[in-house]
């Protein structure tokens, strides 16, 4: 089966069930109304997520029977993500509570660890390997959560999460195309449905993700680098290309408990947020970062080509944009 069918067909039903929930969203209710914290000033239908996760539910399944997936991969990106699939409440105006949202993460997580691979050890930087010993469960479970998380805390203006998964995807195609095609289709499957969605999500937005789509993005991405661990491509090289999602989540995050904030409450404190307070467009943030996904993805393929020098001064280029962007954000632009 031609590998390039699995882009092809996510796109082709991300894109076209993505429109029909343009079209019928609203009539269902289904629309995420301005607030305090919204970076949008009308009601936007939801359920965006519905195409994109139809899209690579027929990529992977369409993988499964061609023998492009075995069932070793398929199997729990699969599982994990159908026990997503009740956050679509979200989505249809029916909120879930922080703890049911909670047990469906942990529902996702313990259906991996059922029929899929743990993080069994780590491979570093320079060769050599962590093992994880009975941290193996616990760790994984966590990698699975947190992405989650992370992925549907940044997906809060428009284009940014299509635009991370379709060039994240790539990136992770290209890296295993050749020693692990399996994972290659899976990659090409997120990239294609995330391209189906930016027709309707580029700025200024039709339709919005919403969480399950957000939740399923997160949850396939962190397995795919649970599976390139074990196939060989370490997870340290694989969290490059979404480092500036991985870094503004994790930033946030442990500036709100330094200043005694209630993690579990909802807030605009991400630093893109603060990037659209202070006037930036949403296609600005994007191409923002796109250009530390290309940074970080460019060092990335240094090192897997042997050029470590490359490498570290495309790392540092991106250190050195993070840096200035989190320094002038914390100067000018306020909190409140």
């Amino acid at each position: 089966m031609n590998p390039l069918l699995s882009p092809a067909l996510a796109f082709a039903l991300s894109c076209a069930l993505t429109g029909v929930m343009w079209r019928w969203a609203g009539r269902w209710g289904a629309l995420d109304r301005p607030n305090a914290r919204s970076a949008h000033r009308r009601p936007t239908p939801t359920l965006g997520g519905v195409g994109v996760v139809s899209g690579v539910l027929a990529a992977l399944l369409a993988g499964l029977a061609g023998g492009q997936l075995p069932g070793a991969t398929a199997g729990p990106l699969l599982a994990g993500s159908l026990a997503l699939l009740p956050a679509i409440r979200d989505d249809l105006g029916a909120p879930l509570k922080v703890g049911q949202k909670l047990a469906l993460l942990l529902l996702a997580a313990g259906l991996w660890l059922w029929c899929g691979p743990r993080l069994e050890g780590l491979g570093l930087p320079g060769g050599g390997r962590l093992e994880l010993g009975a941290w193996a469960w616990p760790l994984t479970a966590l990698w699975l959560v947190y992405w989650c998380n992370v992925y549907n805390f940044m997906d809060g203006i428009d284009g940014l999460a299509g635009t991370q998964v379709v060039g994240a995807g790539a990136w992770l195609a290209l890296w295993t195309w050749e020693t692990a095609p399996d994972l290659a289709w899976v990659s090409l499957a997120l990239a294609g449905a995330g391209a189906g969605f930016l027709v309707f999500n580029r700025p200024p937005a039709r339709i919005f993700l919403g969480d399950v789509g957000a939740l399923a993005l997160g949850f396939w991405l962190a397995g795919l680098g649970v599976l390139g661990e074990k196939a060989g491509l370490p997870l340290w090289l694989w969290g490059l290309p979404l480092g500036g999602f991985l870094y503004d989540t994790t930033y946030t995050l442990v500036r709100r408990a330094l200043r005694g904030e209630n993690l579990l409450q909802a807030h605009n404190l991400h630093l893109y947020q603060r990037l659209t307070r202070a006037g930036w467009s949403h296609l600005r943030v994007d191409l923002g970062l796109l250009l530390l996904l290309l940074l970080l993805g460019g060092a990335g393929q240094a090192f897997l080509w042997g050029a470590g020098a490359a490498g570290l001064a495309l790392l540092a280029a991106a250190a050195l944009l993070l840096t200035g962007v989190t320094v002038w954000i914390e100067r000018r632009v306020p909190l409140g």
